[in-house]
């Protein structure tokens, strides 16, 4: 929305006063207690409205509320309207519209959460006055140019003037793809109703673009290469707009793996066990009953064909050829945990055919068969991290972070015990009452004093409704003689600035601190926290992770021990994933439009060939290759992701009496952690 000038009316901003609730001066004030959701200015909605929490509320005089958005409006370009509560003899700001759009929207957002953050350390005398800062000739300099260039972009998402038609000649024409005409996607379903999409790659490359009848558009800059920088632009945004024609939904995919180990009476509902954390959305868990002669433990996954390898290549290659165009923070693992479905308790007890089981699950959307984040119970969580410490023909320590000192690097997979990561993830509803959920997530590690540190502070965005991250790839292979299912999985959020996060999730997140000599080997929850009566906590999870690397490869396997709301005692699960995932998908955290990911050829990149890293043929391509019809075989590398994952599997799921260590799982803590 276009921000309007002139005079911001409110409470004795135009001859009104501060006492006694009076509003002579024709503001827009509506009366304490009446609801701000659904205010307008001039018959507008406001594009953003930021609440005041209610521990961060003091008095206010008109001189501050007038100085304020007046800077704010000069700052920014937006329009900020402070809407105060008239109390008898004070006037406390509970909330502000923001009337603006694009980047100098998220501009006005810091301003007022700046001024929201440290306000409560003002009082009322203090702010009457405006302060004038110390000159400074850079700074003035540097915001001088940042609003000069600011003005001259903007007149790119505008027609452009006649006098600048003899400046601006160099033309390029951009016809609209054969494909998305073929799927009868059209520029305004791409770009906007007014093409308003384009305006970021109009301000960026300092062009206008302008259509011409259908299907074309013409670009002018005054340099040619801002003209084919724009068009360049303009190809990846088509290129994700048939992208998400061609790739509407996510579809899952099952693959029963012990299915010769199946018995006639076939799948059993059993009622999901008292320790899982949540029974009430998917109270039921399936079984394979079992053949009384069995195969050797897991070598049901050699059955996997080159067919059903090239399939799950696939779908990953799908998965991540679409998200290379989108935004965000990403997380690409492959997790195994407990099978549950969404299914009437009545039908615990009952029995159903393997065929009819997975031709509900498939066809029947109400069934929603899902893999949990939870593997076994805390008891079961020792016994994991036992066999995990002694699978030293498949695991071997992790390798050392960057930060962590010599002498904490471990020697042993039973040292690896030692020095677990800490993670917190909280889920609260947005303060300024929008659909879409904050996650706050922490982490901390230990330092050369054996203490714990806070690493890393990360603020996301969910999407609108949603409680979890937004999942992108949905494979399951079932181990359903186990009850048990390894999820490939990619979820995706949206990163936040930490500079636009409301006050009171920063204030929450400052406070969360490690409990004071906190042992690692403890069951006991490893942070103490208070949530303030301005936020509203949905859900949240603590986790102690402990990695190990998987021999011969670059992959990495977490075993997590997970603490989550109103359970007593912990569970733990496991994730796998390669060391370079992280890095490449970290692209994706700073795309701008028009750009996509630099990996050429996504399965190559996210599987390489030897298992350790990938080398790509040719990194300056912006394109994802296409499938060759004439080589329809699986690349190396699912292969030998699969047949770490099966070798995980028999370390896992084998029989209590095979190998089992005689020592503890968690070794005692080394000399340093006596300075907790």
């Amino acid at each position: 929305m276009r921000s309007r000038g002139g005079t911001i009316r409110g409470d004795n901003m135009c001859g009104g006063t501060d006492r006694g609730g009076t509003n002579r001066g024709g503001g827009f004030y509506r009366g304490r207690g009446h609801s701000n959701e659904d205010s307008s200015r001039d018959g507008r909605r406001p594009s953003r409205v930021i609440t005041v929490p209610p521990e961060f509320h003091r008095q206010t005089l008109a001189t501050e509320r007038k100085r304020l958005t007046d800077e704010w409006k000069r700052d920014t370009g937006c329009e900020v309207v402070p809407l105060p509560d008239i109390a008898p003899h004070r006037v406390i700001i509970t909330k502000f519209e923001v009337y603006g759009s694009g980047s100098n929207l998220d501009k006005a957002v810091e301003k007022v959460e700046e001024w929201i953050r440290y306000s409560v350390s003002k009082t009322p005398e203090t702010t009457a006055w405006a302060k004038i800062q110390a000159y400074d000739r850079k700074n003035w300099l540097d915001e001088y140019t940042q609003r000069e260039q600011d003005e001259q972009e903007k007149q790119f998402t505008k027609d452009m003037p006649e006098e600048l038609k003899a400046t601006f000649k160099s033309l390029v024409t951009f016809d609209w793809p054969n494909d998305l005409r073929e799927a009868n996607v059209t520029m305004k379903d791409a770009f906007g109703p007014t093409l308003e999409k384009l305006d970021s790659i109009r301000m960026e490359d300092q062009v206008f673009i302008v259509p011409v009848g259908m299907h074309q558009l013409e670009i002018r800059g005054s340099d040619i290469n801002n003209a084919k920088s724009a068009e360049q632009h303009l190809r990846v945004l088509c290129e994700k707009a048939y992208a998400i024609w061609n790739n509407k939904a996510v579809y899952p995919k099952y693959k029963l793996l012990d299915l010769r180990e199946s018995r006639k009476d076939g799948v059993v509902y059993e009622r999901a066990e008292a320790w899982w954390p949540n029974r009430v959305t998917h109270p039921v868990a399936p079984r394979l009953l079992r053949c009384a002669i069995m195969h050797s433990a897991t070598d049901y996954w050699q059955d996997l064909q080159p067919e059903q390898h090239l399939e799950i290549q696939s779908e990953i290659q799908r998965a991540l050829d679409l998200a290379r165009y989108e935004k965000g923070y990403y997380d690409l693992s492959i997790r195994v945990g407990c099978l549950a479905l969404r299914k009437n308790i009545s039908a615990i007890g009952t029995k159903q055919s393997w065929e009819d089981f997975l031709n509900d699950i498939i066809t029947k959307q109400e069934l929603d068969c899902v893999v949990k984040n939870w593997l076994v119970d805390d008891k079961g969580g020792d016994n994991l991290l036992a066999r995990l410490v002694a699978a030293k023909h498949l695991l071997k320590p992790a390798s050392p972070t960057t930060g962590v000192s010599c002498n904490m690097v471990p020697q042993t997979l039973a040292e690896m015990t030692w020095y677990p990561t800490l993670r917190g993830s909280w889920v609260f509803i947005d303060p300024n009452h929008t659909a879409s959920n904050y996650v706050v997530q922490i982490h901390w590690m230990m330092d050369e004093d054996g203490l714990y540190e806070k690493a890393h502070l990360n603020f996301y965005r969910l999407a609108s409704g949603r409680t979890a991250p937004k999942e992108n790839l949905d494979i399951k292979l079932l181990e359903l003689g186990e009850g048990k299912g390894w999820q490939f999985s990619l979820t995706s959020m949206d990163t936040v600035s930490a500079k636009i996060v409301p006050t009171a999730l920063r204030q929450f997140a400052e406070q969360v601190k490690v409990k004071p000599r906190y042992d690692t080997a403890s069951k006991a929850r490893f942070v103490d926290f208070n949530v303030s009566s301005s936020l509203k906590l949905v859900t949240g999870r603590l986790d102690r992770i402990y990695t190990f690397d998987i021999a011969k490869t670059g992959y990495k396997l977490d075993c997590v021990c997970m603490w989550y709301p109103g359970m007593d005692e912990p569970c733990w699960g496991l994730n796998v994933y390669h060391n370079e995932w992280r890095t490449h998908l970290a692209e994706l955290e700073l795309l701008k439009t028009g750009e996509c990911a630099s990996w050429a050829d996504s399965v190559s990149t996210f599987l390489p060939d030897d298992g350790y890293t990938s080398i790509e043929k040719d990194p300056r391509s912006n394109s994802p290759q296409v499938d060759q019809k004439c080589d329809p075989l699986p690349l190396d590398g699912i292969r030998i992701l699969l047949v770490k994952l099966m070798e995980l599997s028999q370390v896992l799921f084998q029989d209590d009496s095979a190998r089992m260590p005689e020592y503890p799982a968690i070794t005692p803590s080394p000399p340093t952690s006596a300075a907790y």
